[in-house]
């Protein structure tokens, strides 16, 4: 999970109505192809920063984040496969922008990483999504909850959420407590609404981006 290189991503990536999006055509998933053997357990400040160094304007747009990556544990690394991609979330009108990515060579704490071919992906509307970590501002599992139903209410979304357990990631130095959470029964234009909006602060780090359940892995 990431954060940007000096601001604080909660400052960087609100999750207010005045700054989101008002339809799915302004924002999409874009998909690189991914060449490496290797990263960091806790590699998304590292390659956060590497990908804000080549596309500053990654840390200043609003709705812009980066998905968890889908790799293995191996001891203190997180070994990639020939599927694992790496996805970003970013403004339509940021789309040529962030093609230009596409052949960067990234170095991520010794680890060499080079980003393929992308492909953009529209959101899709579905009545149940999820997102792999959630932020919150406590570790207790209660105050936690209650928070991201508060977070439910704001967004005028129905309290039919279901979260996993309590863990932990590191962002910017620190431990930040979280959990998965899935959201169902939601009408389609609900769907849109938190898919693009998020929940929690945190996107530069793959916390809070809400797709459809399905595409989901890690959920508990």
């Amino acid at each position: 999970m990431l954060s940007a290189m000096s601001r604080t991503p909660s400052d960087t990536h609100p999750t207010t109505a005045s700054t989101a999006p008002a339809s799915s055509d302004e924002v999409c998933d874009l998909s690189f192809e991914l060449v490496g053997r290797s990263l960091p357990a806790d590699y998304a400040d590292a390659l956060w920063g590497a990908l804000t160094a080549r596309a500053p304007w990654l840390a200043d747009e609003p709705t812009a984040g980066m998905h968890p990556l889908r790799t293995s544990a191996n001891g203190r690394e997180r070994l990639l496969t020939r599927r694992t991609k790496l996805m970003l979330r970013v403004p339509r009108a940021r789309l040529q922008d962030a093609l230009r990515l596409c052949g960067t060579a990234l170095d991520i704490e010794g680890r060499a990483l080079s980003l393929g071919d992308a492909r953009p992906r529209s959101l899709q509307a579905s009545a149940t999504v999820g997102a792999a970590f959630v932020a919150g501002d406590s570790a207790d599992e209660l105050t936690h909850h209650d928070r991201l139903r508060t977070l439910l209410s704001e967004l005028d979304l129905p309290d039919h959420a279901i979260f996993g357990r309590m863990t932990e990631c590191r962002i910017a130095g620190r431990a930040v407590a979280g959990s998965s959470m899935v959201i169902h029964r939601l009408r389609p234009e609900q769907s849109m609404r938190v898919q693009l909006r998020g929940l929690g602060p945190y996107r530069s780090h793959g916390c809070g981006l809400f797709v459809p359940y399905k595409l989901i892995d890690g959920l508990d």
